[in-house]
């Protein structure tokens, strides 16, 4: 039997946009640490803007790479993507818009 290397866990499907999350991860980490004032006493101060952005482009990061996963098991595969697979990606695609917008309703609007 022939070993193409692709399948639901295999390395060339999820290897190299998980490198890359992780490098675009480290390099905002780096980002928000240099640009972090001395006063400050945590990487990122509880509840305020830098917080928000922060969580908000990270967030933006993890959906990108679900969708990636999605489209290159899709491309690389002959087999059909789970409908489980693919509604959860849109249902996690959903809730991360909701939430990212609750935060800015909830930052922009807090007493």
């Amino acid at each position: 039997m022939e070993k193409k290397g692709v399948g639901k866990f295999a390395i060339r499907v999820w290897g190299w946009p998980t490198l890359l999350l992780c490098l675009v991860q480290w390099t905002l980490m780096a980002v928000f640490t240099l640009t972090s004032t001395d006063s400050s006493k945590y990487f990122l101060e509880p509840e305020s803007g830098r917080e928000y952005l922060f969580e908000s482009i990270l967030g933006f990061f993890f959906v990108c790479y679900l969708w990636i996963l999605v489209s290159r098991y899709s491309v690389m595969t002959e087999k059909k993507l789970s409908i489980i697979a693919k509604w959860g990606t849109v249902f996690l695609t959903a809730v991360f818009v909701l939430v990212s917008i609750g935060n800015l309703v909830r930052y922009l609007f807090k007493g």
